[in-house]
């Protein structure tokens, strides 16, 4: 059964007698390996991730957020290096966090918004999850979603990049929430997309939704590398599940893109 999310001020929350200042985390994963596209291989995602560092120091988010950079780790001592110093840099409203992620499987960008959200999950109230080559375009973009999240208790995840006038992020709506996506179940693409805290433990409480290599190996667990490997075979799978897990637990997903927020680098398209 779905339950209702008491609805919070933007800024501040109850601690005790206390109102403090709410903080988000953004989530960008990246990888530094060869792909078959933009940014191609290590060199461009280093020029990628100085892009996005800039971005970040000038955009504000209308919220205290946290810019937390996982890095699918390949073992690069270079990538590493190059890593370390930005750790703790100024972005607007925040500090830029790096993890490394041992590459043990190919679970890439979900594998790094779950790493990063089961190690640093009490720490912060929001999380905007992002692949690398998503870059925010205006101002206020984190707070609108949050805006958007606290404004309907009916939703769990709002998704940053379901574009209904582009024919890869085409989705269906029935009264105004996403009920299929480009054909599959509704979800956001690439899991890029806005929840709370609260939300996300509450839809994953008794599941074996963090049970990914990485975060086995944290917890000292015993891994079987075939059958954890197996099942990130199907990468879309991993994809459709992470979000869909809200819809299938009684929550809505709802579109934030209206052409204007974001540029998806690679395709050379506003969402």
């Amino acid at each position: 059964m779905m339950k209702t999310e008491n609805i919070l001020l933007i800024v501040l929350k109850k601690v005790g007698n206390k109102e403090v200042r709410m903080k988000v985390a953004k989530i960008l994963a990246f990888y530094f390996g060869n792909r078959r596209h933009y940014p191609y291989d290590k060199l461009g995602t280093m020029d990628l991730f100085k892009r996005q560092i800039e971005v970040h120091k000038k955009t504000d988010p209308g919220l205290d957020m946290d810019l937390i950079i996982v890095n699918h780790d390949t073992g690069d001592t270079e990538v590493l290096d190059f890593l370390n110093q930005y750790e703790n840099d100024n972005v607007f409203s925040g500090k830029i966090r790096i993890l490394n992620r041992p590459r043990i499987s190919g679970d890439f960008s979900i594998g790094s918004y779950k790493y990063a959200f089961y190690l640093l999950k009490n720490e912060y109230d929001y999380w905007f999850f992002s692949e690398d080559d998503i870059e925010p375009l205006k101002s206020n973009i984190v707070k609108d979603m949050v805006d958007m999240l606290q404004s309907d208790s009916k939703i769990g995840y709002v998704c940053a990049l379901n574009f209904k006038n582009y024919s890869i992020h085409h989705y269906e709506e029935v009264d105004g929430y996403i009920e299929r996506t480009h054909g599959w179940p509704p979800h956001a693409h690439g899991g890029v997309g806005l929840t709370s805290t609260k939300l996300m433990n509450e839809v994953t409480s008794g599941t074996n939704f963090f049970i990914t290599p990485n975060i086995l190996k944290e917890k000292n667990e015993l891994i079987d590398e075939n059958r954890i490997n197996s099942s990130y075979e199907n990468e879309n799978h991993e994809e459709i599940h992470f979000s869909n897990i809200f819809h299938s637990h009684g929550y809505k997903l709802k579109s934030f893109s209206d052409g204007t927020n974001f540029l998806h680098i690679r395709e050379n398209i506003t969402l």
